[in-house]
């Protein structure tokens, strides 16, 4: 809420997969429409008989990620999605390769759960949160 209240524009909330180096992995089952590069597809639920998600492709390009934990804590962050694919079977459709600008960030992530907005919010997501009382780690 906090992302999309600063930048109007639509988020992609999703889970950690994995991280190398500078680069985590995020998965969901879906994105907004709005964020497609190019047409959106309707494809099975993780390959499984009557079920329904869509995919799109989401750009390269520099995004704010927001890592709330449980409790007044959060980490805001700045990456550049570099890679975005369906990776089929029982994975979730949209896999999204991000590469972190503070790659030491990624020891302080108090959750799996990310809010990925594009652009670069990260002062203002972090105004809005300490007014709100959540303590934003470094």
């Amino acid at each position: 809420l906090i992302l999309h209240s600063v930048s109007n524009k639509p988020v992609f909330v999703s889970e950690a997969f994995t991280h190398k180096g500078d680069t985590i992995t995020l998965r969901h089952c879906f994105a907004p429409t709005k964020l497609a590069d190019g047409e959106y597809i309707l494809r099975r639920w993780r390959n499984m008989e009557g079920t329904v998600t869509g995919y799109c492709q989401l750009p390269e390009g520099q995004v704010t990620l927001v890592n709330c934990g449980i409790g007044g804590h959060m980490i805001v962050a700045k990456g550049k999605i570099i890679d975005c694919k369906d990776l089929g079977g029982e994975n979730c459709r949209m896999t999204v390769w991000v590469q972190m600008e503070k790659p030491q960030l990624i020891e302080r992530f108090v959750a799996r759960e990310f809010a990925v907005v594009y652009g670069d919010y990260g002062k203002e997501v972090t105004e809005v949160a300490e007014r709100l009382g959540l303590r934003v780690l470094r």
